[in-house]
This record gives C-alpha cells, structure tokens and sequence, in this order.
C-alpha cells in the first residue's frame, strides 16, 4: 500500500471532485500501481513452476490496458486517471465502512428483467442477495 495521501490543503474553486495537483495525481497513480501489482493466487503446478496472479488481470477494458502499458509523464490517459479516481472513492468508502445495498424494489425489476429474457433463476436463496463487491 502506498502511503502518499491526498493533500488537504488545496484551495480549489469547485464544489465537487480531486483538484489535479502533483500530490493527488501521484497519489491516484500509486493506487492504480498497487492494484495491478497486488498479488491475487500463488499456484505451483506439477512440474515445479510458480505462478503468481496479479491484481491487473481483473482489468477487462482493453483501452485502459493500453494506457497502463503506454504511460508516461507526458500524455494524456483519462482513462487512467478515471480509474485512479474509482479506486480513491472506493478506498474512501471502505475507510467509511459503507456497503453497497439492493432496495427491493431493484431486485423486483431484476426479476421482471430476467423473466422477459428467459433466463432460469438459480436455485440458490443467495441468488438475488446483496453482497459486497470488494
């Protein structure tokens, strides 16, 4: 984990949203570091050979990969600093301890939704059970 922390001492002009400073945009840049270097599994298989899986291949977004790859100091990579800024907000929640929840009323309309797509409902009364994502 990294330990540079968003500056509070910032004067910015807006309501809402993290002023870009150098501080905070290497503060969103060491979050996405260590997501993708956190280490997920350690497998060894027959032959000996240790396989380590890394926190970037929960990344799906080809886009986003391609920026990982490219960055420099230089460019452009909004994708990268929207990502840094979803992992600062989750991080913030988490330090809060709120959980993501389902209004029944959500998971009525996630029921119709299915029923129209003729998909079968699973036989498991954790199915349609809020969780936490993280």
């Amino acid at each position: 984990m990294t330990n540079i922390k968003i500056n509070p001492n910032v004067n910015q002009s807006n309501k809402y949203g993290l002023p870009p400073t150098p501080k905070n945009q290497q503060y969103l840049l060491n979050l996405t570091i260590d997501y993708c270097k956190e280490i997920l599994n350690v497998e060894e298989d027959e032959s000996g050979v240790i396989r380590t899986t890394l926190g970037i291949t929960k990344i799906k977004d080809l886009g986003l990969l391609e920026e990982i790859i490219g960055f420099n100091y230089s460019g452009n990579y909004d994708r990268l600093v929207s990502f840094g800024h979803a992992l600062a907000w989750a991080r913030y929640l988490d330090y809060l301890g709120v959980m993501p929840s389902v209004r029944k009323s959500d998971n009525r309309l996630r029921q119709e939704s299915l029923a129209k797509q003729n998909l079968k409902y699973n036989s498991s009364p954790l199915s349609l059970k809020s969780y936490s994502p993280y």
